[in-house]
């Protein structure tokens, strides 16, 4: 869409000025007169132009001076000045002022000057156009989080969009070099960029990659990089224009997708097995009951179906546990101040864990209230805890219990799946032990899984506070690192209560 061109006609001739205004408002301008620098002055100060035509020989000020004043006024508006004296040393004083863009002389040619009018609207006109679908580029990168880079191998000459500088968090001072963008690519996936750049451009092909950079301040993004290059000649390369984007948010969200369904299927699986081996359990108990009444007391074989029995009773609280893990169940929720759960888990636990462990524990006097089942939640603190204390039991260490009440953002709900904006009891226990590494950090709520010798753990507990945190629609999450501890987050939404 075409914006209508403002022109002020800036004369001390009136009748000039008015025929100028006249002729140039059946073009289809917008025209606005003074008649002295004064007020010129005034007018630029009210109204925004985007060309002046200026009598250089005003009465009160001379016309490059006037210009010099208005474009503090408005910066961006083009001149046009015309003079019934022209001398070399006005037109070198017009042509030294960038903002004025041709010199005339009287009488006017009306032709010739209206010809230099529409080819300097047109001009501004698509210079207007520009800077809107450059400000609409700025606009998309910022959304879609892109950022545009150019690279000509043969100069050595580059170009790095606001957006890219925007990824990379530094300013306009830093060298668009190729060298300089690896050192932002995260160490781990240096080597493998640079020869993905170096293998395209050899087998000329589009670079399409997925890799990290670290941002100036240490902040880490997921960056997905396409990219096409150009040849000479003779086939030697030319140059690269490329696009990155931040996929950080998407990278998570696949991540805590693939969890989901993987989560899911284990459960559903687990649930399965669990049913049907329950089946089982039930006909192997019910029978070895059976064969106690039968068989005399002191017959050798009393001792073997005591032995059968207690293994299958022992088998039937595995199969709880799975089922714990692989169902929901509402029945037995209600409302819950977790607190006094909480201590009473405590004064347990302090039976068990070894003196070497310190237990910290910050409750504030009242918190929100959940929709919970008291008895799961015992077990889910008893198991988290256990797990904590089993990482300190060789060099001992700080059990930290902690309960606060908080308000997930949007931009937080990334960072735990399946939960909304809004409020929500946060649990957490964190231990100074060994910690985790990072290559059995996504197992750990696995069943069966464990790092622990034969015979020192089921496997199974990181697997029923899972489907217990399912069970109350709450989210879990784990922060770790080897040798310097855990930390677990369990997030429970809270309700109204009176």
């Amino acid at each position: 869409m075409e914006t209508i061109t403002r022109i002020a006609v800036i004369d001390d001739d009136l009748d000039l000025a008015s025929n100028i205004q006249d002729i140039l408002e059946m073009e289809g301008y917008h025209v606005q007169e003074a008649n002295s620098s004064r007020e010129a002055i005034g007018l630029f100060e009210k109204n925004p132009f985007d060309l002046a035509i200026v009598d250089i020989k005003l009465p009160d000020i001379h016309g490059p001076e006037l210009v010099r004043v208005l474009k503090k006024v408005n910066p961006e508006t083009e001149y046009i000045m015309v003079t019934g004296h022209a001398t070399l040393e006005t037109a070198i004083d017009s042509i030294e002022e960038p903002k004025i863009i041709a010199y005339e002389t009287k009488p006017l040619n009306m032709d010739h000057f209206l010809s230099l009018l529409r080819q300097t609207t047109r001009r501004q006109q698509a210079e207007r156009d520009a800077e809107k679908r450059l400000e609409s580029m700025l606009q998309a990168e910022e959304i879609a989080q892109l950022g545009y880079f150019e690279r000509n191998w043969q100069t050595g000459a580059g170009h790095w969009s606001h957006g890219f500088r925007k990824l990379l968090n530094v300013g306009p001072e830093v060298d668009c070099d190729h060298e300089e963008f690896l050192k932002y690519v995260h160490a781990d996936d240096r080597d493998r960029v640079s020869q993905h750049i170096k293998s395209t451009l050899l087998e000329k092909q589009d670079m399409n990659v997925d890799f990290r950079i670290v941002q100036e301040g240490g902040n880490i993004l997921n960056i997905h990089g396409i990219a096409r290059n150009t040849y000479d000649k003779e086939g030697k390369p030319l140059s690269t224009r490329g696009i990155f984007q931040n996929i950080t948010t998407r990278t998570i969200l696949e991540h805590q997708l693939r969890e989901a369904r993987k989560m899911e299927s284990i459960g559903v699986l687990s649930g399965g097995i669990a049913h049907e081996f329950n089946n089982i359990l039930s006909i192997i108990i019910g029978n070895t009951e059976l064969a106690q009444d039968d068989v005399p007391d002191g017959n050798p074989a009393q001792s073997s179906l005591d032995e059968i029995k207690h293994a299958s009773l022992r088998a039937r609280d595995v199969v709880k546990q799975l089922l714990s893990f692989s169902r929901k169940s509402e029945d037995r929720l209600r409302s819950l101040n977790i607190i006094p759960t909480m201590e009473e888990s405590i004064k347990l636990m302090r039976a068990y864990i070894p003196a070497s462990i310190e237990i910290r524990h910050v409750f504030p006097v009242r918190s929100g209230v959940i929709r919970g089942d008291p008895m799961q939640i015992k077990e889910l603190m008893i198991n988290l805890c256990t797990n904590a204390t089993l990482a300190m039991e060789d060099t001992g260490g700080i059990l930290e219990i902690g309960i606060q009440d908080v308000m997930l953002s949007h931009e937080e709900t990334l960072s735990y799946p399946h939960t909304s904006p809004g409020p929500y009891l946060q649990l957490s226990i964190r231990d100074t032990g060994q910690g985790i590494s990072p290559e059995i950090r996504d197992r750990i709520f696995d069943p069966y899984f464990t790092t622990r010798e034969v015979g020192k753990g089921s496997g199974m507990g990181l697997a029923v506070v899972h489907g217990i945190v399912k069970n109350h629609d709450g989210a879990i999450s784990v922060e770790s690192e080897p040798g310097r501890g855990t930390t677990v987050t369990v997030l429970f939404p809270t309700i109204d209560h009176d």
